[in-house]
């Protein structure tokens, strides 16, 4: 207890002592090797860390998981992140019963910008419930537009077509979040895909008002330019007040010479 105590505050080399010299009058010291390897870690003694790891595998049998989630959490700390994911992918043997396993992969595939292996991730985040669903949608927004961009990466023409398939293979709540679909968009109009963009553009505008895809409308460089600006006047009616229909009005208007 003692040793716990002091590994907490923060006095590593006491700790370690200490629970050292409990491990030696213990039936079960398991506890108290994990946490002298936590206190070697603090102390930059790695080798020691790797000792103490070992003598609480050989302490108990069944602990493989946990010394195994011990040594990636300290790996994922220390920034080694190629590391730390080599431990955990031996480590994800079971997930329903060590789901705290699906959240560190979920830590270190974000330093790693591993985006294709969140993906695959997200159902098995949702399915375990190991994090909530804030920050699942938070994370989902956050994979899906790194992928967006990552699609169009390289080549321009390939690159839209890439794109535009990431975007249909998307789920459809990610296809709705607004984030997400500004950002598809913008790609869109980036690399001149404009015939796509516009379409997808009154398609969403159908369903909901927009004001971000409003001015996004207003870069679009559409054949019928004409039509263009007859679409955006048409929703004056019920918009008269919206500044970003106003800006996109003008965008559009200048375009023509009018």
């Amino acid at each position: 207890t003692r040793g716990l105590i002091n590994l907490i505050e923060g006095n590593w080399a006491k700790s370690r002592r200490q629970l050292l010299h409990g491990a030696r009058h213990s039936e079960s010291p398991l506890i108290n090797y994990l946490m002298a390897a936590r206190a070697s870690y603090q102390l930059h003694e790695i080798d020691k860390m790797r000792e103490y790891l070992g003598a609480a595998e050989e302490a108990e049998s069944e602990a493989g998981i946990a010394v195994e989630l011990t040594q990636a959490e300290m790996k994922l700390n220390s920034g080694q992140y190629e590391q730390a994911l080599a431990t955990l992918v031996r480590a994800r043997r079971n997930a329903s019963k060590h789901p705290y396993v699906l959240d560190l992969l979920r830590q270190a595939y974000v330093e790693l910008k591993d985006w294709d292996a969140l993906e695959a991730l997200l159902p098995e985040l949702k399915r375990h419930k190991v994090v909530d669903s804030a920050q699942l949608q938070s994370l989902s927004r956050t994979v899906h537009i790194k992928l967006l961009n990552q699609s169009v990466v390289g080549d321009e023409k390939g690159g839209v077509d890439i794109l535009r398939k990431r975007w249909q293979k998307m789920p459809t709540d990610m296809k709705r979040d607004p984030e997400t679909l500004h950002n598809y968009v913008g790609l869109l109009n980036r690399h001149q895909a404009y015939d796509v963009s516009q379409k997808t553009i009154l398609t969403a505008l159908k369903k909901e008002w927009d004001p971000e895809l409003v001015k996004l409308y207003g870069y679009v460089e559409a054949q019928n330019s004409a039509l263009q600006l007859s679409n955006a006047e048409s929703w004056l009616s019920q918009h008269a007040t919206d500044p970003q229909l106003f800006l996109c009005l003008g965008r559009l208007s200048a375009r023509e010479s009018l």
